[in-house]
């Protein structure tokens, strides 16, 4: 009997993977296409990838090509740091059709027989990243995704996609100052941050609540001067942790809880504080962490008192929009015309007879300089000159009153068949410059540009 059962579950799956290689490419005929795929947010240095601001070097990009008409593989191939085809952007066959594009960046290896053998995208989605905890923590480089939908693969010539990688984890850092009205002496003994989850999906999902969890404790004894400025305990690029999200439900019940023990004019106290515990909307959800972002804790001693007397103030920050150091001035756009369309679906054009062209003022800190860059270089190219003459510069003084000028313009005629976008943004000291939004769900900074034939 248990024989019969085993020939039956096996011409099931057999049937499965024929009906699979059947619609593969929703081509007729099965005819070939070729994608090419571009991470926008990645750069080559040194004959090795990284991204853009350098913190993280890619090692693996796996791309899956799924039809959009049952959900099925069409192809997926696996790019490997050090080999020939391992550029950007990145090409591979597929079949002609409308696809959905899949990408995973430096895949665990405990994940690398799972993601081969994908077949539907409900496999994907349903992958779990390792368990993590504090004796086996998350190490760099960190595991990337990304996706995009509704590609149409053609038979002729390449078809171009972009698809933008966002980290599976977020980031904590932890900064700490003493503000106590007395001249008291504060010794920093530990902190310690509970309620981390140990696993997360690999691709985002709602809802995704805690269970195991885990406690991060970083001993070090730290001395604190009264009056001063923060100083750092949890160093940048220290603690990544997968996502905490919840529901609305449950709030303080699974909040992740910083805990410090301090000597206090020689007495040993603790301080208890919730992170993320501000009011917030959007994309900083109260007590949640999410992934690809940066929280930033801020804690304030000043006085003895389990919670009352830590003041901590959680900054919650997109991982590519990072503030400037401390007694920086944040960097601002002091003008821009004309006014980039910064809506969903923007109308920013540029074609070889007429470029796309803004004049534009930054203000920052005395002395810097900022730079304007665009995501598909390839195809298209940033010239920034004085707005009153001279020659083409690199980067423009952020003074707030000198004027340049900013154009961009494709380096390619124009195809009709083909669909060519790239972004632009300013930078001071490799920090993003926000062009519009108060909140930090609500921020842009990045302005996005399409070529057609007379702009």
């Amino acid at each position: 009997m248990k024989l019969y059962k085993s020939i039956i579950y096996t011409m099931l799956l057999m049937g499965v993977l024929l009906s699979c290689s059947k619609d593969r490419g929703e081509s007729p005929n099965g005819e070939v296409a070729e994608l090419q795929l571009t991470l926008p947010s990645v750069s080559m240095r040194a004959g090795a990838l990284f991204t853009d601001k350098g913190d993280q070097k890619i090692e693996t990009v796996r791309i899956f090509v799924f039809n959009q008409k049952g959900n099925n593989i069409d192809a997926q191939k696996l790019f490997k740091a050090d080999t020939e085809d391992f550029k950007n952007p990145f090409t591979m066959e597929a079949h002609v059709g409308t696809k959905d594009i899949y990408v995973v960046a430096n895949e665990p290896s405990e994940l690398t027989d799972q993601l081969e053998k994908v077949v539907f995208v409900s496999d994907l989605k349903a992958l779990t990243m390792p368990n993590k905890d504090d004796k086996n923590m998350i190490a760099t480089p960190l595991t990337m995704v990304g996706d995009i939908k509704n590609i149409e693969l053609k038979a002729e010539g390449k078809t171009e996609a972009t698809v933008t990688l966002t980290r599976v984890v977020a980031k904590i850092t932890l900064d700490l100052k003493q503000a106590t009205d007395e001249e008291a002496e504060v010794k920093i003994l530990n902190a310690s941050i509970d309620r981390l989850p140990k696993h997360s999906t690999l691709f985002p999902k709602d809802g995704w609540a805690l269970s195991d969890s885990w406690t991060y404790t970083q001993q070090k004894e730290m001395k604190l001067t009264n009056k001063a400025e923060f100083t750092p305990y949890i160093a940048d690029n220290t603690l990544y942790v997968y996502e905490n999200l919840g529901s609305a439900q449950d709030s303080t019940s699974r909040a992740p809880r910083l805990t410090i023990t301090a000597l206090y004019n020689g007495i040993e106290t603790t301080y208890h504080a919730y992170i993320n515990d501000d009011k917030a909307t959007g994309a900083t959800k109260h007590y949640c962490l999410e992934r690809n972002h940066h929280y930033k804790l801020q804690g304030t001693i000043t006085k003895l008192g389990e919670f009352s007397a830590l003041l901590l103030s959680t900054k919650v920050l997109p991982w590519n929009v990072e503030e400037l150091e401390k007694n920086f001035l944040e960097p601002k756009m002091t003008g821009i015309k004309p006014q980039p369309d910064l809506s969903a679906e923007p109308k920013n054009y540029t074609s070889g007879k007429k470029p796309l062209t803004y004049e534009v003022r930054l203000k920052a800190s005395e002395g810097k300089k900022w730079a304007a860059t665009v995501t598909n270089g390839l195809e298209f190219e940033v010239v920034i000159t004085p707005k009153d003459g001279g020659a083409a510069v690199t980067k423009g003084e952020a003074d707030g009153k000198t004027e340049y000028t900013v154009v961009v313009k494709p380096r390619k005629d124009f195809d009709p068949s083909k669909s060519r976008t790239t972004e632009l943004y300013f930078t001071v000291e490799g920090k993003e410059v926000v062009l519009t939004g108060q909140g930090e769900s609500q921020r842009k900074t990045r302005i996005t540009i399409t070529q057609t034939l007379n702009a």
